[in-house]
């Protein structure tokens, strides 16, 4: 059954426009116009209108997955998290194309989605709470509530997920990435990089890092796990680097340190003749040096 939102003028209230949700054959769907009436006395037309709609979505979910959920919540028998698991799937869909196509909403619709059905089902399972007599069989009731909703909730889309969605990492340019190579650039005998304030040990490691960064495409936590060992760095003619996973009951683990172990593949990488002139440079002038210093901290 299809559900869509239709407006109607009340007569006590000026002629307003109401939402209200309604079936196929326009007639008002009970529930969800005791819900739209609720919240249309505290928020916008616009606000209301867009919450039904989500809520249409709802519908049509018990429709074909959940035909006795009122029944059920007659009974006071929330959601399953089976049923919310299939509750956030169905969510995902963009009814706007064949579902055959797969096509998914973003994150900030789905957790708008989410908060309207979520706000519906927490007026709906109150209005049976509020009508038990047995004040401790209610309190009981209203715990589990807060518990579910806690649940439902937890099933939205983080702020880091939507921005990363909505605005993704742009590519860094060759004029960019030639910047930050001038910027790093270690100084020499012969040459001084008036813009690097570090002191030359450092300066050839940290460009050492952002270089690895630069040519292999890893992430920063993949970068820790690579150490100053024949296996992971092999500077010799064609020289690569190896990225490998961590057995996490190995001697070798640095716990958190070695955090991206786990879902790292085993790969190795080329590295340019340059870099690898830079590695041995800092591996066998200034990498001993810089540990001696730390471990007299």
């Amino acid at each position: 059954m299809d559900y869509k939102v239709s407006k109607v003028s009340h007569p006590k209230y000026n002629n307003q426009l109401i939402p209200l949700l309604v079936d196929e054959h326009s007639i008002p769907v009970p529930s969800a116009s005791v819900w739209g009436w609720d919240l249309w006395l505290s928020a916008p037309l616009n606000t209301c209108t867009a919450k039904l709609n989500d809520l249409a979505i709802f519908y049509k979910f018990i429709d074909q997955v959940h035909p006795s959920f009122f029944e059920d919540a007659a009974k006071l028998k929330f959601l399953t998290h089976r049923e919310i698991n299939k509750l956030c799937s169905f969510l995902l869909i963009n009814f706007k194309f064949p579902l055959e196509d797969s096509v998914s909403v973003s994150p900030s619709t789905f957790n708008r989605r989410l908060s309207s059905i979520n706000s519906f089902l927490y007026f709906h399972y109150t209005r049976y709470i509020e009508r038990l007599s047995d004040f401790e069989k209610a309190n009981e009731f209203k715990k589990s509530l807060f518990a579910f909703d806690a649940r439902l909730k937890k099933k939205a889309y983080s702020n880091s997920d939507i921005e990363n969605h909505t605005k993704p990492t742009e590519t860094l340019t060759e004029d960019e990435i030639d910047v930050i190579r001038l910027v790093i650039r270690p100084s020499t005998d012969s040459f001084i990089n008036e813009v690097n304030p570090y002191r030359k040990g450092l300066q050839v490691r940290n460009a050492c890092l952002i270089l690895l960064l630069i040519e292999l495409g890893c992430r920063a936590s993949e970068l820790v796990l690579i150490r100053n060992i024949d296996s992971h760095l092999k500077l010799t003619t064609n020289a690569t680097v190896v990225i490998q996973s961590i057995d996490l009951n190995e001697t070798t683990h640095r716990g958190r340190r070695d955090g991206a172990a786990h879902k790292t593949s085993n790969r190795e990488l080329p590295i340019t003749s340059g870099l690898c002139d830079l590695l041995l440079d800092y591996t066998e002038n200034y990498r001993p040096k810089l540990r001696g210093e730390l471990q007299k901290i």
